[in-house]
């Protein structure tokens, strides 16, 4: 089993300060402290499956370096953000052999295949909140919880790529996102993609997106 699992544990933290020059800016001068943790587990179920689970806390600080002044008004904020996912993918290629992982590949599997099918279903939990200090402590301004449901279906044909994409968020606001696109693979780094987006909050509430990109690279 422990050829089949990776494990990732990532702990970051950064830290930056704005100052501005103009004058009537200089209240907004501040320093943002951030700290976030993401663990992640994978698990590779035979040579064509994978499990994928990733989590996240984060929090900002923001403290306004004149928020002691009573003529400025400002109050130093707090932002904390809960992010849950899990994603189960399918890969016809197979996955054992296209991951970069040696382990993983030295592992037993099924030739590969250049004309390969993709499915990814997938859930996403998260929560973010806003706080405001007063005097020495910080009170609630704003939460929000979204759950997302998400389908990626993918197949090859030679350097052709067709994909549909279909997402569903719903908690304190619903969108319905919807990607057709389409990948025409000319060299192993220079593609031309295009695609339809139809995305909004109510299904005959949608917005159709267009849009066509060439990456070349010599």
């Amino acid at each position: 089993m422990e050829d089949r699992l990776r494990l990732a544990n990532k702990l970051m933290y950064w830290r930056r300060e704005e100052r501005y020059i103009d004058t009537e800016l200089s209240a907004n001068n501040n320093r943002v402290g951030s700290v976030q943790w993401q663990p992640e587990a994978d698990v590779l179920i035979g040579d064509c499956f994978l499990l994928e689970q990733d989590y996240l806390i984060r929090a900002d600080y923001t403290n306004y370096i004149y928020s002691d002044w009573a003529d400025f008004n400002l109050s130093d904020t707090f932002y904390r953000q809960l992010r849950a996912g899990c994603k189960l993918i399918y890969d016809s290629s197979p996955l054992a052999a296209k991951v970069d992982l040696p382990k993983w590949n030295l592992l037993p599997y099924r030739t590969r295949t250049s004309d390969a099918g993709r499915i990814e279903a997938g859930f996403t939990w998260e929560k973010n909140e806003t706080y405001i200090k007063k005097e020495d402590l910080y009170s609630a301004t704003g939460k929000d919880i979204s759950r997302i449901v998400s389908l990626l279906m993918q197949k090859q044909f030679g350097i052709l790529i067709f994909q549909f994409y279909p997402q569903y968020r719903w908690g304190s606001w619903t969108e319905y996102n919807f990607l057709f696109s389409s990948a025409l693979q000319m060299t192993a780094n220079s593609i031309l993609e295009a695609g339809i987006n139809p995305i909004g909050p109510l299904a005959d509430e949608l917005d159709w997106r267009v849009y066509c990109s060439l990456n070349l690279l010599f």
